[in-house]
Formats: structure tokens, sequence, C-alpha cells
């Protein structure tokens, strides 16, 4: 087994949310990634990177991601609360300490990540088509945890 470092990070993303209808399965690894590529499709013919999954007005993860937000002063991470499917780089995040389980609204101005442990921390520029609050430094300190 070998480590190599995380590829050169992407251009901040837009994204776009999407009613989450994928069922009680989503928060199971499975080979159904069906919902996940559909939605991807429609974030594309939006002109967008990314589609956000969201219920009752919270934003849950991506289609490949886990959600990082700012809510106050504090970085949260949605629950795994039947539709997120935990992923490394969160759990790295949350061992840490550097975010806490917390609800993601909606209506967030940002800042906002997407966290994987291949892609490694993608700043969501937009989300439904209004500008997010880009912080650099937290950015970069997220990256640092999950490069370290």
């Amino acid at each position: 087994m070998s480590a190599s470092p995380l590829p050169a990070p992407r251009p901040p993303l837009a994204a776009v949310s999407v009613p989450d209808g994928r069922g009680p399965l989503a928060a199971h690894k499975t080979l159904n990634y069906l919902p996940n590529i559909l939605a991807l499709a429609r974030a594309e013919e939006a002109g967008c990177e990314e589609a956000l999954f969201s219920r009752d007005g919270l934003l849950l993860e991506g289609t490949v991601s886990n959600l990082v937000g700012a809510v106050g002063d504090r970085l949260v991470t949605p629950p795994l609360s039947g539709s997120v499917l935990g992923g490394v780089a969160r759990e790295v995040l949350l061992e840490r300490g550097v975010v806490s389980e917390g609800p993601l609204p909606l209506e967030t101005r940002g800042p906002l990540y997407c966290v994987n442990a291949v892609r490694g921390v993608e700043p969501v520029a937009s989300l439904d088509g209004s500008a997010l609050r880009r912080e650099p430094e937290t950015e970069n300190s997220l990256r640092g945890v999950l490069e370290g």
C-alpha cells in the first residue's frame, strides 16, 4: 500500500440544491449511484459542477462528498441521520475537532465546502445562483488537517 498527495485543488464549485429523494439506502455504501448521477446531470444542465442534496430546508451532502459549512462562528457537517453517508474526510475532521455535527441550513451564505478523501476540500462559490462568502484561511486550514 502506498500514499500519494491529494490532487491539486479544482476551482471553486458552482452548485445547485436538489431535493433528496434517494430513500433509506442513501446512508449505505451500495452500487446504486443512479440518483446521484441524475442529480449531477441536473447540476450540469444548470451550468454547475455539483448537486447538493437537501431536505426540509437543510443541506445533507453532495453527490460524492460530505459537506462542511459555517453556522455562526463554528464549522458543522450534517449528522448521519438516515440520508448522509459518512466519509473518511468527514470523519477525520470530526475526530480532530475541526468540525462538529449540526444542521446546515439550505439558505447558508457560506463558506461551504465539499469534502472527500480523494478530492480533498472543494469550496462552493455559489449555490442556486447566489454567491457564497469565501474564507481562504478556513479552506487552507481544512486542507492542512486532511493532508497532515
